[in-house]
C-alpha cells in the first residue's frame, strides 16, 4: 500500500496524475538476499522482463542453497553458468560478484543501516556493476524511495514520450531531471508508477 502522502505529493504532476489512478501498484519487501538481488539485476541487463525471468529461472535452479551464498557461484565454472543462458560476459560479472562479496565480508552486511551514497560507493568498484545496477538494488531490494535511475532505458524513453521534454541530449536529459525534481522526495516511487504504466500499456496491446 502506498502511503497516501506520497500519492497526493506524486499527483501533483499531470502525468502521473492520471497513471497512479490507472496503474495498481503494489510495493513488497523481496525474499532476495541483497547478494542475489544483485546478481538478478546483472542477468536482467539488456533483456526483457519475460527473458530475464526466464534466464534467472534457470539459474537460480541450479543451485540448492537458500539463501544463495558467494562460494556457491563460484564453484560454477563458466561454462555452467553459460548454460543457463548467461553471456560470458555476465558469468564474469556473477564471479567478480561473488568473488568481492566473499573477499569484503558483504553478504551480512547491515545494509539498512547505510545512505544510498555509502551502498553506492560500496557496489559501484566491483567489475560489472554499474550505477543502474546499484539503483535497481536501491529501489527493488532496500526500498529506497528517492532514487532516479535517468539510464534505465524504459523509464527515460516513456519520460520523453510522456512529457515531451525540450532539446536533445545533455539538454533533453537535464529537462527530465528538471521534471523529476517535482517528485522528490519520492522519485523511485514514481519511477515505479512509469514502469507499471508501461507494463499495463503493453499487456493492452496484446489482448
Amino acid at each position: 500500500m502506498i502511503k497516501p502522502e506520497i500519492i497526493s505529493h506524486l499527483q501533483k504532476d499531470p502525468v502521473l496524475h492520471s497513471l497512479i489512478s490507472d496503474v495498481p501498484l503494489h510495493i513488497e519487501k523481496p525474499d532476495l538476499t541483497l547478494f542475489e538481488q544483485l546478481m538478478r539485476s546483472i542477468i536482467s541487463q539488456q533483456l526483457s522482463t519475460k527473458a530475464a525471468s526466464t534466464i534467472y529461472g534457470r539459474f537460480r535452479n541450479g543451485f540448492d542453497s537458500f539463501p544463495l551464498q558467494p562460494d556457491d557461484v563460484l564453484q560454477k565454472d563458466t561454462e555452467t553458468l553459460r548454460s543457463y543462458g548467461l553471456s560470458y560476459q555476465k558469468a564474469s560479472y556473477l564471479h567478480h560478484i561473488a568473488e568481492h562479496f566473499k573477499t569484503n565480508k558483504l553478504v551480512d552486511h547491515p545494509w539498512d543501516h547505510h545512505d544510498d551514497a555509502s551502498v553506492i560507493k560500496t557496489l559501484l568498484p566491483i567489475k560489472g556493476v554499474g550505477l543502474w545496477t546499484v539503483q535497481m538494488v536501491l529501489i527493488f531490494h532496500l526500498l529506497r524511495e528517492d532514487v532516479f535511475p535517468i539510464d534505465d532505458l524504459a523509464i527515460r524513453q516513456r519520460m520523453i514520450s510522456w512529457y515531451q521534454p525540450e532539446g536533445e541530449g545533455k539538454i533533453q536529459i537535464s529537462n527530465l531531471h528538471r521534471i523529476a525534481e517535482n517528485w522528490r522526495p519520492y522519485r523511485s516511487i514514481a519511477c515505479r508508477y512509469i514502469w507499471a504504466a508501461g507494463d499495463l500499456e503493453k499487456q493492452r496491446k496484446t489482448v
